[in-house]
């Protein structure tokens, strides 16, 4: 499942000097039939083009276990004949650095792969925002991202803190559009403050709720650009489904009924004009959606405020050292608008 068939078509040029350069990428059901040969069809002489190489998908997160993608790996020269034949131009340079594997196999070691098995907190390389979450669905990550191996719902809440916003605006170094760079090896010595036990017990369960929260959030909001997709041929949502929600993520007041109409109508393909049956839907949907995400989010704004107050609590804040904290605060700080404190599930 890892892999995607590049299809060049027929043609003179032989597509196994290049091949990875494919014109598009194949959408092809029966995956397995297609990537099956990589030899000429319908009688053409080698090298006449046909299907010619495989890509790993590039995506930032997999769902699928990068460890059975390495087993199936190991069979590429009967399954992937293609990109066999590519690496034969460089046979001798791989085998004269090949360890234990054969030459055609990844050099690098697995042996850290069992890390993505496990629960996990993942963070970005490239931090617009303060976004640290906790995965259980064994997902894994490109080079832009890091992990670290641990379901502590304490440790997240403090990842995502105002105070370690706060902190790390002022720790980490800057990027461009003053994105900040959590690195791994910086991010080995931030300080994290043990907790009391009192401090720990009412923190767990707030985090695993807004966990909750934001699941549920994230379902109802890929149902709506869904029906919104298909219902009315909607590929370009503009943030519409987002800006059901409170000003809390969205930094303005949520979109009623006839705001949220207007705004669909701004968005439609121009051959489409609403009939009244579809007005009528689009009404009864904002009922029977909006206001469950309007009350979710106030309890998660309260449920945040409550946490950072915790988070302060534990690293033994005082009440001017809090007031001085939200004085000078950096850009995008949790709690406010276009933040939030605590991270989701990884949806992906």
């Amino acid at each position: 499942e890892q892999f995607m068939v590049v299809l060049e078509g027929k043609g003179t040029r032989n597509p196994l000097d290049r091949p990875f350069a494919g014109r598009r990428m194949c959408g092809c059901s029966n995956r397995a039939a297609c990537s099956a040969t990589s030899s000429p069809t319908n009688g053409s002489a080698p090298g006449t083009a046909s299907r010619c190489a495989v890509f790993l998908r590039n995506t930032v997160f997999w769902k699928r276990s990068l460890i059975s993608a390495m087993r199936r790996f190991s069979k590429m020269p009967t399954l992937f004949p293609a990109v066999l034949i590519h690496l034969e131009a460089y046979r001798d340079r791989l085998e004269a650095r090949a360890g234990k594997q054969l030459w055609w196999q990844l050099q690098a070691s697995p042996s850290f792969l069992d890390l993505f098995e496990k629960p996990k907190i993942i963070w970005q390389e490239i931090q617009f925002h303060s976004a640290y979450c906790i995965d259980v669905a064994k997902y894994l990550t490109n080079n832009k991202a890091f992990i670290f191996p641990s379901s502590n719902t304490y440790l997240l809440a403090v990842l995502n803190s105002p105070l370690l916003w706060w902190f790390t605006w002022r720790y980490l170094p800057h990027m461009k559009d003053e994105a900040l760079n959590p690195a791994g090896y910086l991010m080995e010595t931030l300080p994290i403050a043990s907790p009391t036990d009192e401090i720990r017990t009412e923190v767990e369960p707030l985090v695993t709720r807004l966990i909750e929260i934001t699941r549920t959030d994230q379902e109802v909001v890929r149902d709506l650009q869904d029906w919104l997709r298909v219902e009315y041929g909607m590929e370009k949502m503009g943030g519409i489904v987002e800006a059901l929600k409170t000003e809390m993520t969205t930094g303005r007041s949520p979109l009623q009924s006839d705001d949220f109409i207007t705004a669909v109508k701004k968005h439609l393909p121009k051959k489409i004009i609403l009939t009244p049956a579809q007005v009528k839907a689009l009404r009864q949907t904002y009922t029977d959606y909006a206001p469950p995400l309007h009350e979710r989010a106030r309890e998660a704004k309260e449920k945040e405020r409550r946490l950072a107050d915790l988070i302060n609590q534990a690293y033994g804040l005082t009440t001017e050292e809090v007031e001085l904290l939200w004085k000078t605060a950096p850009p995008r700080m949790p709690g406010t608008v276009k933040s939030t404190l605590i991270a989701s599930l990884l949806p992906c």
